[in-house]
C-alpha cells in the first residue's frame, strides 16, 4: 500500500485529452451484457433494458412453482425456451457487428 501511495504521489495524472488518441466508432459491452445491447439495437430502452430482463428473471424466480403447476414436461419446454433465447440473443450480438443497417 506505501508503494502505491508513493507512485501516486511521484506519477501525476495527466489533465487535458490527447491529440493522438483513437476515434472510438461504436463502443461494445462485454459479452454479458451483449443480449440487452443487441435488444437495445431494434427496441427501446424501457422494453429491451428493462421489460424483457424482468420478465426473464421473474420466470426463472417462479420456475419451482411453474412446474408444479403446469407439469415436469412443460417446464423442460419452458427452460429451453428461455435457454434458446439466450442462445439466439448472443449469436446475433456477436454477428451484428457485421452488418450494416
Amino acid at each position: 500500500m506505501a508503494l502505491s501511495l508513493l507512485l501516486a504521489l511521484a506519477i501525476g495524472p495527466e489533465v487535458g485529452t490527447s491529440g493522438q488518441a483513437p476515434l472510438v466508432g461504436q463502443a461494445a459491452a462485454p459479452w454479458i451484457f451483449g443480449p440487452v445491447q443487441f435488444l437495445l439495437f431494434y427496441f427501446s430502452p424501457w422494453i429491451s433494458a428493462i421489460f424483457f430482463p424482468v420478465i426473464f428473471i421473474l420466470t426463472l424466480a417462479f420456475l419451482p412453482w411453474i412446474n408444479a403447476f403446469i407439469g415436469d414436461r412443460m417446464t423442460r419446454v419452458l427452460i429451453a425456451i428461455l435457454s434458446g433465447t439466450i442462445l439466439i440473443l448472443l449469436i446475433g450480438f456477436m454477428f451484428k457487428e457485421q452488418v450494416t443497417l
